[in-house]
């Protein structure tokens, strides 16, 4: 759904319900496992958004050190 223009404004309501929760919460990043959600939150908050597996790849480089 969120790859197709035809369904991007209906993507963006049901995102900026997150995304709401998101600023109320105010973590320092995003994660998720989901391209298309990560992609929407690039285009609709400042926060640095993430894989799961890009936090783990981080916490061993920092392991290792």
């Amino acid at each position: 759904m969120g790859f197709k223009k035809h369904f991007h404004p209906v993507s963006v309501a049901i995102g900026r319900r997150l995304r709401d929760k998101i600023d109320e919460a105010a973590p320092s990043s995003v994660l998720t496992d989901c391209l298309s959600c990560r992609m929407q939150f690039d285009q609709m908050q400042r926060r640095p958004v993430a894989h799961p597996v890009e936090i783990l790849r981080e916490a061993y480089r920092r392991k290792k050190d």
